[in-house]
């Protein structure tokens, strides 16, 4: 592992007795300690290896974190446990899209920090450059080093910028699709990689009770005139996920009274069938209430939207949607959560009300194909 005196950091990757060389150009020329750059390459490992070895001094500590999150046995040079005050700042992982757009808008004090993986990727540069950044180059995604089964390698650039930051909380705009189905049994707790706790960075996810309706719906309250450029930036034309923005978008601005030029939809390459993608169905369920279902047929292959969900759906409010779901916060500061709650509410986002509950179970029974 070398740091060159333009803030460079570069290491050999070996797997399957291949070398590559994986590098990290800093925003600024600064050197980050041994156990925030460990971190990192742990996180690229995924929980797909067996043993992992990382040529840094780690101490105890932070080892077993490691072979927690990896899942893997790290075999590393001895070391010792770096101690450090407790961080002071936040920073918030943000890709320019809606729903880190959204969560700057609850985060305003938040440094801004993020990966760019080039290539393909490029399109989300010119929305977030827009922004005061903490920008991470890297080359990981050429590695395929993103494909190791969880996303806690999006976390690097924070983990990098950790002490020069004083960083206390590392926040993310992960919305309610992946905290809903939990919530019905209880509070969805928001939990940091086993790595970034013994590192003293907490997790935080603003958005992580709003939709992905929601999100855009504040997008488009507070910066509408982002919002051509952010659609532009999420997806590629084609793919589903550009439909399925495209498609929300519409739906979006009909409610917010807003009179967007939206570009026509391309192609579709490959339409989905009901029931694989959940945050797919979840959207379009939000499309049909307000588009109907001409347009939310458009994300299906031939099979379609089942009838029960076209018959179902139109008659139900999915106002739950359009507010947040206090679920989706436990274990947070009640400072941090009062903080938050205060701006959603100033932003136009109410929590749930008691039918909301009800809406929403129907919305969970509408994408699992159980009306």
């Amino acid at each position: 592992m070398d740091v060159s005196n333009d803030g460079v950091i570069t290491c050999a990757v070996h797997r399957d007795g291949e070398a590559q060389e994986l590098w990290f150009r800093l925003p600024y020329a600064f050197t980050p300690v041994p156990d925030l750059i460990a971190a990192v390459y742990a996180g690229l490992c995924g929980e797909v290896f067996d043993e992992v070895q990382i040529d840094l001094p780690i101490g105890p500590r932070l080892s077993a974190a490691m072979d927690k999150m990896t899942g893997a046995r790290v075999e590393h040079a001895p070391g010792t446990d770096r101690s450090r005050e407790p961080g002071t700042a936040q920073a918030l992982n943000f890709s320019g899209g809606f729903d880190s757009l959204a969560a700057r808008l609850i985060m305003p004090e938040a440094h801004l920090v993020s990966l760019d993986f080039g290539g393909r990727f490029a399109r989300e540069r010119p929305v977030y450059s827009r922004f005061p950044m903490h920008i991470v180059e890297t080359n990981l995604v050429d590695l395929g080093l993103n494909l190791h089964g969880n996303e806690a390698f999006m976390s690097s650039a924070g983990l990098l910028l950790r002490d020069e930051l004083d960083l206390a909380v590392l926040g993310s705009g992960d919305i309610q699709a992946s905290s809903l189905p939990s919530a019905f049994t209880g509070p969805v707790p928001q939990r940091a990689t086993p790595v970034a706790e013994v590192l003293g960075l907490g997790p935080a996810s603003p958005v992580a009770g709003v939709s992905e309706a929601g999100t855009m719906l504040v997008c488009a309250r507070r910066r509408p005139e982002l919002l051509l450029d952010v659609l532009a930036s999420v997806a590629h034309r084609g793919e589903v996920k550009y439909h399925r923005k495209r498609l929300l978008l519409e739906a979006v601005a009909r409610r917010a009274g807003l009179d967007l030029a939206l570009p026509d939809l391309p192609v579709l390459g490959q339409p989905r069938r009901w029931g694989a993608v959940f945050a797919d169905d979840l959207a379009a369920l939000y499309v049909l209430r307000i588009l109907g279902p001409e347009a939310a047929s458009l994300l299906y292959n031939e099979e379609g939207i089942p009838g029960p969900v076209l018959e179902r759906v139109p008659a139900t409010s999915l106002a739950f949607m359009e507010r947040f779901n206090p679920q989706a916060y436990a274990g947070l500061p009640p400072e941090l959560l009062g903080e938050w709650y205060a701006r959603l509410l100033r932003l136009g986002v109410p929590p749930y009300e008691r039918q909301d509950w009800f809406d929403a179970a129907t919305a969970m029974k509408a994408v699992r194909n159980q009306l």
